[in-house]
């Protein structure tokens, strides 16, 4: 760990002292969580802790070449994207999320190449993980996440285009054949910013597995809107996933609204989902409540209650509920700027 710390401050510094404009900024969520569900049937205990969700160093910055930029980024903790899904496909390691360059043109397309994140669609993804308490399962097993990729984007009358060809996820099987994953992303932007649509829709082909040779995609939609009036604004949104290997279908709502009142902001999200696998049909349901306060700059106070209920098919005799509370501080700062 102290030679990769060194070894990218290193590269700042050189990057800084050849180029101008650049940063790297730091940011942090670490919360008190208390945790209490049913060890039977989840499988996890009750806990109180003291949480480091997040710990991320950004460096961003220029290249001489003009309209050209770079963005790294890497992630100091272990997060629940440690999964195969983000895995070592990419060539390189789970911790560095963004290790891309671009290049902006004057007609407002822009090419990018390198890891950066896949859009699923919906909101919900679209929010740092720092402003985000609980996900919901479709975005948990239908998230692209971030991936080595090929990104043209086209911004036009305020609308923005995005077409992404990307390594696909890793999965058990034979990985020799596999192909691209692909995605098209539309942000819109109505009535000045009252309105702004998102969509989008990913294909992620599935490799034969070893055993049986059974193939298919995985693929994955999601629709939604976010409202701005004033100082009210509320996402609502649609995500659908479906996984042809087991003919999983999954299908979620989510709704959430924040209403920013000085330096506060209240808090209220709320999901309901639906997983079928054949006609084995699995409900889960969440709810976060819960106030923000800001400080200086972006950092700010959190305190959120959260549930989740998980109804599972009949016969499972695992049905269970969760409930969180976190109370917190998010920082960000920019360790330097040139």
């Amino acid at each position: 760990m102290n030679k990769l710390w060194k070894t990218l401050i290193l590269a700042g510094s050189i990057s800084s002292a050849a180029y101008a404009e650049h940063k790297m900024n730091i940011e942090t969520r670490v919360e008190m969580e208390s945790k209490d569900q049913e060890f039977s049937k989840s499988g996890v205990a009750s806990n109180n802790s003291i949480k480091f969700t997040h710990i991320r160093f950004k460096w961003a910055g220029d290249l001489p070449v003009d309209g050209m930029g770079y963005t790294f980024r890497w992630r100091a903790n272990k997060a629940g994207d440690d999964s195969p899904k983000y895995g070592d496909a990419n060539g390189i390691e789970n911790e560095i999320e963004y290790a891309y360059i671009y290049k902006k043109f004057d007609n407002g397309f822009k090419i990018t190449l390198g890891k950066q994140f896949i859009h699923l669609g919906g909101w919900e993804d679209e929010y740092s993980g720092m402003d985000v308490y609980t996900y919901s399962q479709t975005s948990d097993n239908f998230s692209p996440g971030y991936r080595n990729t090929l990104a043209l984007s086209q911004i036009f009358m305020g609308q923005e285009i995005i077409f992404m060809a990307s390594n696909p996820r890793r999965s058990e099987g034979d990985y020799s054949d596999r192909q691209f994953a692909y995605n098209i992303t539309w942000y819109g932007d109505l009535m000045d910013g009252m309105i702004k649509p998102i969509f989008a829709y990913n294909v992620d082909p599935e490799a034969p597995n070893s055993t049986t040779g059974k193939k298919g995609d995985l693929t994955s939609l999601g629709l939604g809107a976010q409202f701005n009036i004033k100082d009210l604004k509320l996402d609502v949104e649609y995500l659908m996933g479906e996984k042809d290997s087991n003919n999983q279908e999954n299908t979620a709502i989510i709704s959430t609204l924040r209403y920013k009142v000085g330096k506060v902001t209240p808090i209220v999200k709320y999901i309901t989902e639906e997983k079928k696998i054949g006609t084995t049909k699995d409900k889960f349901s969440a709810f976060d409540v819960g106030v923000e306060y800001e400080l200086a700059g972006k950092n700010r106070l959190h305190l959120v209650y959260s549930s989740q209920d998980f109804d599972y098919a009949v016969g499972n005799g695992n049905d269970y509920e969760a409930t969180t509370i976190r109370a917190g501080v998010r920082v960000n700062f920019d360790a330097y700027k040139l």
